[in-house]
């Protein structure tokens, strides 16, 4: 980080307005804790979407919204876009464009994960996000699969629920082992 800072490559800010005017993408990557009755609570990439939108309102160049957030399937069309076309007045796939970019990351081993995965998807609001998202990820050694944002948002939905039952599994066969003896 500190060496890439250095080059100038790599900046942080905590001011909104400059982050999106300087930059194509945005990426949310904001938590997506459960709630008492299970959903998911979008409260949080509800309010940077409304913040990201108010700067869009007034830039003049094409942007990518893109969510790295666990979402569920649907949440991009039901969520992210109309709060970024309340916010900004503008239209997505015309004057922005909406992306969900889903991480494939473990614990303990996300710097290898993100550097080297097994694939990288992405769902695109229209060819224009497509092009951009392509470019920005043409450094990864494994292939970029370009898909309609449901499909990606279900791909995330997918490997996740394919992980907890993987580990519930195992500890189903965990428990019938300890109980054997």
């Amino acid at each position: 980080i500190s060496e890439f800072h250095a080059k100038g490559v790599l900046t942080a800010t905590t001011d909104i307005e400059k982050a999106v005017r300087e930059s194509e993408i945005s990426f949310i990557c904001v938590g997506t804790p459960s709630q008492a009755n299970g959903k998911l609570d979008l409260a949080g990439i509800k309010h940077v979407c409304e913040q990201i939108g108010a700067v869009l309102k007034t830039k003049d160049t094409f942007h990518i919204v893109a969510t790295r957030s666990t979402i569920l399937p649907g949440t991009s069309a039901d969520v992210i876009t109309p709060a970024l076309e309340a916010a900004s007045g503008k239209k997505v796939g015309v004057d922005f464009g909406v992306a969900t970019n889903p991480e494939f990351l473990r614990e303990g081993t996300a710097i290898k994960d993100f550097l080297n995965p097994p694939m990288t998807v992405f769902g695109v609001s229209e060819g224009r996000s497509e092009a951009m998202m392509r470019d920005l990820y043409s450094w990864v050694p494994a292939e970029l699969f370009a898909v309609p944002i449901y499909a990606a948002e279900m791909v995330k939905y997918a490997c996740n629920s394919f992980h907890a039952l993987k580990v519930a599994f195992a500890n189903e066969i965990g428990t019938l082992c300890k109980n054997a003896g």
